[in-house]
């Protein structure tokens, strides 16, 4: 499986410049196959381009998963996103968080 994840990778990588919704697209694919890369990106993506709070849930969720694949970055993420979801309204999503 992490072979279709890296392959998936590298088409987000390779989509930065044309499609932001590509690259996103990618990164959700190489999460979905155990990419602790593409979940951390999958779950910045999400927060950045959150509406409501299904979106923060989530990016938490896949945050959570590449942490405990030692990804250290979705570390910066988690704390404050649980603090938001608990305390917030959430009418335009959780991109507050970065």
């Amino acid at each position: 499986m992490l072979g279709e994840a890296d392959a998936a990778l590298k088409l987000a990588n390779a989509s930065i410049k044309r499609s932001h919704g590509a690259m996103v697209y990618w990164y959700r694919i190489a999460a979905e196959n155990g990419s602790a890369v593409g979940q951390y990106n999958y779950g910045v993506f999400l927060v950045a381009d959150s509406k409501v709070k299904t979106d923060c849930t989530r990016a938490l969720f896949w945050f959570r998963k590449a942490a405990k694949q030692g990804d250290k970055y979705s570390l910066d993420y988690i704390k404050p996103l649980e603090k938001n979801l608990v305390s917030q309204e959430f009418n335009n999503g959780c991109a507050n968080v970065i």
